[in-house]
């Protein structure tokens, strides 16, 4: 509650003190959305004025910020700072050097398989793809860059796809390139620079053709909150590489060990001139710089855009190396600027075209604005220098050297072919002249023919940024998930689409599996009576906004009934076809966040907004705040049993402060955090047939307790480095599926499943620790083993080693364990010939 008060408090206080007009620089809320000291709520506030006199359009980047601000606002402090407090990577490593140890003592913790799809569900697309770059000389082997899905490596021409990064330290990828002279050598820039939907690392490095990864000397925490958007490597020399950031240009020549920034500031798009290795080009909002001694010293051009731009890109062709292609997105709008050349190697550029808007949604260039903050791609053919493309929603060609423009593909086929909305990257094949690839929010695109017909390269990409998920309660081959920009997908045996758009909250009917409900951002919900075929909105007659996920849920006793958080709560009794509101809070931009209804008396309601937490236990009649919640609540779960047991869990970076317990309905709390990672939990689910056994999902990963362990356990073994957005328990099949943010939909048996003994490869744990559980010290019963002498190990449970010594052979060994904190440690014994695993708990 306090966290939501500061937020309310601060925002109106920026309101206040920063209320004069910002129409002269309408579009400022792109420039501090990449800015990494920007606060969040005065990043809000830009976007919010800039849009508070105009009406939404597709195309425009008003769905992508909503996609970001959702993302961030669970992310940030109680003063709008992005803190990350704790790096997730070093969380990830020392979990998979638990499994790598300690989890035989405790089992497999999980043991999560991928449910796909593999590829794109009919009808849409896999997810957003960023970056792709080919082998030098086998024109099969190609790699791609997801936002938040890792890197993804293709061995015959992208007719499939594998992934071998799941480990890695950030799945967002904004950027590969081969070394020319040995293919072997591959740099990656990490994060998402379009989005921001993910963290960077840095730049990263492999030498093996892309299947392993390394990081650099040019590496960062996620708290330094840097982004890395273009990798060059030098021609002729694997151990030059070029790197533009928002702090920078950097260059390494030893083979990425150590960096220098040749140049301050902040630089997005880079090109090396044809031939000439020497000299570069490098993009900022609105100039290009060039060196041409590789970066010893930098000139700007001449080149000046008609209007002001916020983000330019650049692109060169070898069919002559004095040619300089520049598309650039206006400031004030996010349209399409202009298409300007240089036939001089940039002494002089000339104005080829601002119009169409070749960044706009319809077909014909129409339409004003855009969102070429979010996607801006620009290639020309290797063989013609006046054959030009650009990426923005749509793909546009042109033949005359950007004199005229033609819509080469369409979001929806409309006058062209059809490729996916929005295109991060264009990149033609160099083993192919006439073959060009697209990247978009769907996957992978090509054509063989210089565009005039494309198809899709999705098979095997599984990398949808996954918001919800709905599973049926009775068979196991039916789920319904939310994608971000790939709509609603089914799977029955297969995946299908049976909505567009951003997908939501899903719900099947536990009753009747062909009564289903998908939705859209803002609370756009439909329904479903034929098992997807066909569908009907229901919520016309509600006339305020719902959130960018608006929470709805589906009662318990009767399926019927829906409820729904919009500013208010809603309630349906006949299957969404009329709604009576069930709450009076005062008008509000801020709508319901989380809305849960208590299984064994649908009387009781708990809802979290930025105006804080909230109680009714007649169905809607009064309402009453509950205090003791300090942070933003992401998710409740109610107890099936018992209307006042809840848990909820905590956003934000706020160490100890991730899982709160309530046993009398919100009136006190008791935070149950235990030694959890100081990362965002996002959702959490009671399973009913454990002893109350909780999981939630985290930015990283799965975590498990019940009421046989005083503390969290990781439950992600096989789950991939990402974001778990929700989760859900199979009954029947005893299973519980994630929803993830770039990895697309994976299964595990529930704990009491997964979690069995290994005790193969001579792995035991049948030595005795004692007193266990201790305060002071344990001592380690060996008397059974016969050997000269032991490395002893302890662990916690995210597999840190506390304490490590060497040991002669005694029959009992004590250590003292006064100075560690209260929870569960994992003890290693490694002799000569044996591995031995044991636990014990620190009161």
């Amino acid at each position: 509650m306090i966290l939501y008060k500061n937020r309310l408090r601060g925002l109106l206080i920026l309101i206040t003190l920063l209320s004069f007009n910002y129409s002269t620089y309408a579009q400022e809320w792109v420039e501090s959305m990449q800015d990494p000291n920007a606060n969040f709520f005065e990043t809000q506030r830009l976007f919010n004025e800039y849009f508070q006199d105009k009406s939404y359009e597709k195309g425009k980047g008003w769905k992508q910020f909503k996609r970001w601000e959702h993302f961030m606002k669970n992310r940030v402090d109680a003063d709008g700072k992005f803190t990350h407090a704790s790096d997730g990577y070093k969380v990830y490593q020392n979990i998979q050097q638990y499994y790598a140890t300690a989890r035989m003592g405790q089992g497999t913790a999980g043991n999560w398989t991928s449910l796909g799809p593999n590829g794109a569900a009919q009808g849409t697309g896999a997810g957003r793809l960023n970056c792709i770059a080919f082998h030098p000389t086998n024109s099969n082997f190609i790699l791609a860059g997801a936002a938040s899905g890792g890197i993804w490596v293709s061995t015959n021409n992208g007719s499939s796809w594998t992934t071998y990064t799941d480990n890695l330290g950030t799945l967002g990828i904004s950027s590969i390139a081969f070394s020319q002279s040995d293919p072997n050598t591959v740099y990656a820039a990490t994060g998402d620079g379009d989005a921001k939907d993910t963290y960077t690392i840095g730049v990263i490095k492999s030498t093996d053709g892309g299947i392993n990864w390394s990081t650099t000397g040019l590496s960062y925490t996620v708290s330094n909150k840097r982004l890395v958007y273009k990798v060059l490597v030098h021609p002729t020399d694997k151990n030059t590489v070029y790197a533009t950031t928002n702090l920078g240009i950097y260059k390494t020549t030893d083979g990425g060990t150590n960096w220098a920034k040749i140049r301050p500031g902040l630089f997005r798009d880079m090109e090396f001139k044809p031939g000439d290795p020497s000299t570069i080009y490098f993009a900022t909002s609105t100039k290009i710089l060039r060196t041409t001694n590789a970066g010893s010293s930098f000139a700007y051009l001449s080149f000046s855009a008609t209007v002001t731009t916020n983000r330019i890109e650049i692109a060169v062709t070898p069919d002559d190396a004095n040619y300089i292609y520049v598309l650039g997105s206006k400031k004030s709008d996010n349209g399409f600027a202009g298409i300007y050349r240089s036939t001089d190697g940039g002494t002089s550029f000339s104005t080829r075209a601002t119009s169409p808007n070749l960044l706009g949604w319809k077909y014909n260039g129409s339409d004003s604005k855009g969102q070429g903050w979010y996607d801006l791609a620009l290639v020309v053919s290797p063989t013609n220098k006046n054959m030009v493309f650009t990426g923005g929603v749509n793909i546009w060609r042109s033949i005359n050297g950007g004199s005229t423009w033609s819509i080469n593909a369409h979001w929806q086929g409309t006058g062209a072919p059809y490729v996916h909305a929005d295109i991060h990257g264009l990149e033609f094949s160099p083993h192919n002249n006439t073959t060009i690839w697209a990247c978009s929010d769907g996957g992978a695109s090509y054509s063989s023919n210089n565009g005039s017909n494309w198809a899709t390269k999705y098979n095997g990409l599984q990398i949808g940024q996954i918001y919800r998920l709905g599973a049926s309660a009775t068979n196991a081959s039916k789920i319904l998930t939310g994608w971000q920009d790939n709509g609603s997908s089914l799977l029955t045996n297969s995946w299908s689409k049976i909505l567009g758009g951003d997908g939501m909250e899903c719900i099947i009917d536990y009753n009747n599996n062909n009564i289903m409900y998908a939705s859209m951002y803002y609370g756009n919900i439909y329904r479903s009576a034929n098992g997807g075929a066909s569908w009907t909105p229901i919520t016309n007659g509600i006339t305020e906004t719902g959130g960018w996920v608006t929470p709805y849920v589906m009662e318990a006793s009767n399926p019927n009934v829906l409820f729904a958080g919009f500013i208010n709560v809603y309630r349906s009794t006949n299957k969404g076809s009329s709604w009576v509101k069930k709450s009076n809070f005062p008008p509000s931009n801020y709508p319901i966040d989380v809305l849960a209804v208590a299984p064994s008396n649908s009387q009781v309601i708990y809802i979290s907004s930025p105006h804080g937490v909230k109680k009714t236990i007649n169905g809607g009649t009064s309402w009453t705040s509950i205090s003791g919640i300090s942070g933003t609540v992401t998710y409740f779960a109610i107890h099936p049993n018992n209307p006042n047991t809840l848990w909820a869990t905590i956003g934000g970076y706020n160490n100890g402060n991730k899982v709160m317990k309530s046993t009398n309905g919100g009136q006190s709390w008791t935070n149950i955090s235990g030694s959890l990672p100081n990362l965002p939990a996002n959702c959490i689910v009671f399973e009913k047939n454990a002893t109350n056994g909780l999981y939630i999902g985290t930015d990283v990963g799965v975590y498990y307790i019940d009421d046989n362990k005083t503390d969290w356990i990781p439950f992600m073994k096989n789950l991939p480095n990402v974001i778990v957005q929700e989760l859900e328990i199979f009954y029947p099949g005893n299973k519980i599926r994630a929803a993830t943010y770039g990895r697309s939909v994976w299964e595990s048996d529930i704990y009491a499943l997964a979690n069995s003994i290994d005790n193969s490869n001579q792995k035991t744990t049948s030595f005795k620790i004692y007193p266990n559980p201790t305060n002071n010290e344990i001592n380690i019963d060996l008397s059974q083993y016969d050997f000269q002498e032991c490395t002893i190990r302890i662990m916690n449970n995210l597999g840190e080693v506390i304490l490590k010594e060497s040991n002669k052979a005694t029959s009992t060994i004590n250590i003292s364990v006064s100075g560690l904190s209260s929870g569960i440690y994992f003890i290693e014994i490694n002799t000569s010939n044996k591995m031995l695993y044991g636990k014990f708990i620190k009161q």
